[in-house]
């Protein structure tokens, strides 16, 4: 862990004012129709005019000129190819890599994973140790309840401070390829094994969150009677130490929505993290792997199970911040397969944002068909803009798609209404 002293305590205070940020409702939509596992097949002569259709509105496209772009559409069910173009080049993902960062972790880690943060007393040292596994989501209401705890078990007084164990997840704060411009943004926070308020403040990254976190609950002992010395130290508990206290984040299938439908970079991250924490070690040519190596080639394990070729893609982070990212419209569309497979089906689809509804797709294809029957993962970097998801047609069952969009100088407002009418042409089928 970083180490600044006590200029970073005092700002770090003023975190202590920062909203949680808010919970995606995944209840909106409840009553817009889910992609199904029924409908009529697909004929030869429906998926030829649907075909046509969208090759007239990408041809020469103004939104489109100069552009890279791939589309990849299929039934879902049936396997059908409905459009494609440049389906195998690759593309930067954007935030569409997120949806390989969620479907492995929920697979990996399984529908009962939580982050779980402790708290332990030394009652000789008078040191109160938090041990950390990478939570993304605690913020003050988590840290008064553990305050709280630490009063009803007596404790008055803490004269040795507060000592931080990383608990397993230690990491570099950022991935490679992160832009420099990006790193004192909210969105590109830095990711610890220690958090507060997903290591952002307004605006602004925290550049040293595991100070934050301590000044935060430095305050939150003090507001429920816990007398606490101003220091920080590095450690696990003392042998002896009393638990004290046990937090359970959230469910996976809840922190996905919280990642996936407003599009959360710092979750994402932090998901990688605990994935890497289970995964195998792995030697490279340089040493032994970081976290973030093991999750990665436990992900390209994985993908290699459903068909997607190692050579396919470049993936180096969890978020999809990272220039160096690459992914090609089949292998998004294949893992849109695999979630429709699994168990999780309807926690996938949930998780997503809904066009016209919520999330990052809230104000999506205004008065089309499109809107309310697009679930889908954006994605948007400099001269990138990316979508995949399934789509809720109106006659045919579930089409699992992905749009990737490189070297694009357009305007949004064009592109939105022109993937709003491609989308529309194959959930009404016309």
């Amino acid at each position: 862990m970083r180490r600044r002293l006590a200029a970073g305590l005092a700002a770090a205070i003023a975190l202590l004012a920062s909203p949680a940020p808010a919970t995606p409702d995944r209840r909106l939509g409840a009553n817009s129709p889910h992609p199904s596992a029924t409908g009529a097949p697909w004929s030869r002569a429906s998926r030829t005019h649907v075909a046509r259709a969208v090759d007239a509105l990408l041809a020469d496209s103004p939104a489109l000129r100069g552009a890279h772009v791939g589309f990849y559409a299929i039934d879902t069910v049936h396997g059908d190819v409905l459009y494609t173009r440049a389906a195998d080049d690759a593309f930067v993902p954007a935030s569409t890599l997120k949806l390989i960062t969620g479907s492995y972790a929920l697979a990996r880690l399984g529908p009962a994973f939580h982050f779980q943060t402790t708290a332990s007393v030394d009652r000789g040292s008078g040191t109160l140790t938090v041990r950390g596994s990478g939570d993304p989501l605690i913020d003050g209401d988590v840290l008064t309840g553990l305050a709280r705890a630490v009063r009803a078990a007596g404790v008055t007084r803490l004269p040795g401070g507060v000592q931080l164990d990383e608990g397993g997840i230690v990491t570099e704060p950022y991935p490679p390829g992160w832009a420099w411009d990006d790193l004192t943004a909210a969105y590109a926070a830095p990711r610890s094994s220690i958090t507060y308020q997903e290591n952002a403040r307004d605006d602004a990254a925290e550049p040293v969150p595991d100070q934050a976190f301590v000044a935060a609950l430095d305050e939150a002992l003090r507001a429920s009677g816990v007398d606490v010395t101003r220091s920080m130290s590095d450690g696990p508990a003392a042998p002896g130490a009393q638990l004290v206290w046990t937090y359970d984040g959230e469910p996976i299938g809840d922190l996905l929505a919280d990642c996936w439908i407003p599009s959360d970079n710092f979750i994402a991250e932090q998901l990688l993290l605990a994935v890497g924490a289970q995964s195998p070690a792995v030697t490279t040519p340089d040493g032994p792997a970081d976290l973030t190596g093991r999750a990665i080639a436990a992900e390209a394990a994985w993908l290699a199970t459903l068909g997607v070729a190692g050579t396919s893609y470049t993936i180096v982070d969890g978020s999809g911040l990272s220039s160096y990212d690459r992914l090609t419209p089949r292998d998004l569309v294949t893992v849109l397969g695999a979630d429709w497979q699994s168990p999780q089906r309807v926690v996938f689809i949930d998780d997503l944002a809904l066009a016209g509804v919520r999330g990052t797709l809230q104000g999506a294809f205004p008065g089309t068909p499109a809107a309310g029957h697009v679930f889908a993962k954006t994605g948007s970097m400099n001269h990138t803009r990316a979508l995949a998801g399934y789509l809720a047609t109106q006659h045919h069952g579930a089409v699992s798609f992905a749009f990737l969009i490189d070297d694009w100088l357009g305007s949004d407002a064009d592109l939105d209404l022109l993937r709003g009418a491609v989308l529309s042409r194959i959930i009404t089928g016309e």
